[in-house]
Protein backbone atom coordinates (compact mmCIF):
# COMPACT_ATOMS: atom_id res chain seq x y z
CA UNK A 1 0.00 0.00 0.00
CA UNK A 2 1.40 3.65 -0.73
CA UNK A 3 2.34 5.57 1.69
CA UNK A 4 -0.12 8.57 2.40
CA UNK A 5 1.43 12.42 1.28
CA UNK A 6 -0.01 15.59 2.76
CA UNK A 7 -2.81 17.05 -0.20
CA UNK A 8 -3.66 20.80 -0.40
CA UNK A 9 -7.31 20.88 -0.20
CA UNK A 10 -7.13 23.09 -3.66
CA UNK A 11 -6.89 21.45 -7.14
CA UNK A 12 -3.65 22.34 -9.21
CA UNK A 13 -4.07 23.10 -12.79
CA UNK A 14 -4.68 19.52 -14.51
CA UNK A 15 -5.04 17.48 -11.34
CA UNK A 16 -8.20 15.82 -9.62
CA UNK A 17 -9.29 16.72 -6.08
CA UNK A 18 -11.04 14.99 -4.31
CA UNK A 19 -12.92 16.13 -1.09
CA UNK A 20 -15.08 13.87 0.93
CA UNK A 21 -16.72 16.32 3.62
CA UNK A 22 -17.44 14.42 6.93
CA UNK A 23 -17.74 14.32 10.52
CA UNK A 24 -16.60 12.27 13.34
CA UNK A 25 -18.97 9.21 14.77
CA UNK A 26 -20.30 9.18 11.13
CA UNK A 27 -20.32 5.24 9.80
CA UNK A 28 -21.64 6.46 6.29
CA UNK A 29 -18.44 9.11 6.38
CA UNK A 30 -16.66 5.61 7.54
CA UNK A 31 -18.13 3.95 4.26
CA UNK A 32 -17.65 6.50 1.84
CA UNK A 33 -13.81 6.97 2.74
CA UNK A 34 -13.42 2.77 2.40
CA UNK A 35 -14.95 3.23 -0.98
CA UNK A 36 -12.38 6.45 -1.42
CA UNK A 37 -9.48 3.91 -0.14
CA UNK A 38 -10.26 1.17 -2.56
CA UNK A 39 -10.66 3.40 -6.02
CA UNK A 40 -7.51 5.10 -4.87
CA UNK A 41 -5.98 1.60 -5.68
CA UNK A 42 -8.08 1.75 -9.49
CA UNK A 43 -7.57 5.73 -9.99
CA UNK A 44 -4.94 8.11 -10.13
CA UNK A 45 -6.60 11.29 -7.81
CA UNK A 46 -5.38 12.72 -5.26
CA UNK A 47 -8.00 12.95 -1.57
CA UNK A 48 -9.04 14.95 1.33
CA UNK A 49 -10.78 14.02 4.19
CA UNK A 50 -12.42 17.55 5.73
CA UNK A 51 -13.74 17.46 9.13
CA UNK A 52 -16.45 19.80 9.06
CA UNK A 53 -17.46 19.31 12.54
CA UNK A 54 -14.35 21.03 14.69
CA UNK A 55 -14.04 21.08 18.56
CA UNK A 56 -17.11 22.77 20.25
CA UNK A 57 -19.25 21.88 17.15
CA UNK A 58 -17.19 24.80 15.35
CA UNK A 59 -16.91 24.01 11.43
CA UNK A 60 -13.17 23.41 10.50
CA UNK A 61 -14.24 24.81 7.16
CA UNK A 62 -17.01 27.32 7.14
CA UNK A 63 -16.78 27.60 3.40
CA UNK A 64 -18.28 24.19 3.30
CA UNK A 65 -20.43 24.71 6.66
CA UNK A 66 -23.65 24.38 4.27
CA UNK A 67 -23.02 20.19 4.19
CA UNK A 68 -23.60 20.26 7.60
CA UNK A 69 -27.03 18.31 7.67
CA UNK A 70 -26.14 16.84 4.51
CA UNK A 71 -23.10 14.61 4.78
CA UNK A 72 -21.12 12.41 3.84
CA UNK A 73 -20.84 14.53 0.79
CA UNK A 74 -18.00 13.80 -2.23
CA UNK A 75 -16.69 16.70 -4.45
CA UNK A 76 -14.35 16.14 -7.05
CA UNK A 77 -13.14 19.47 -8.33
CA UNK A 78 -15.37 21.06 -6.33
CA UNK A 79 -18.43 19.25 -8.09
CA UNK A 80 -20.93 17.75 -6.05
CA UNK A 81 -20.86 14.39 -7.18
CA UNK A 82 -22.48 12.51 -4.20
CA UNK A 83 -24.24 14.12 -1.37
CA UNK A 84 -25.74 12.34 1.99
CA UNK A 85 -25.30 8.90 -0.16
CA UNK A 86 -22.12 7.93 -1.89
CA UNK A 87 -22.29 5.64 -4.91
CA UNK A 88 -19.12 4.02 -6.11
CA UNK A 89 -20.41 4.18 -9.88
CA UNK A 90 -20.51 8.05 -9.44
CA UNK A 91 -17.28 8.30 -8.55
CA UNK A 92 -16.30 6.18 -11.30
CA UNK A 93 -18.33 8.34 -13.64
CA UNK A 94 -17.05 11.52 -12.41
CA UNK A 95 -12.87 10.06 -12.29
CA UNK A 96 -13.65 8.68 -16.22
CA UNK A 97 -15.12 11.86 -17.43
CA UNK A 98 -12.18 13.75 -15.70
CA UNK A 99 -9.94 11.55 -17.36
CA UNK A 100 -8.31 9.77 -13.96
CA UNK A 101 -5.58 7.23 -15.27
CA UNK A 102 -6.50 3.81 -14.17
CA UNK A 103 -4.00 2.07 -12.03
CA UNK A 104 -3.22 -1.45 -13.31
Amino acid sequence: MRKAKKVSSVAKEGEILLKLISKPCCPPCDQAHFIIKKLKNKFEFNAKRLNIQGSGYKCDYPEYSRYQELIPVILINEKEVCVSKVYEKDIVEELTRLGAKKIL
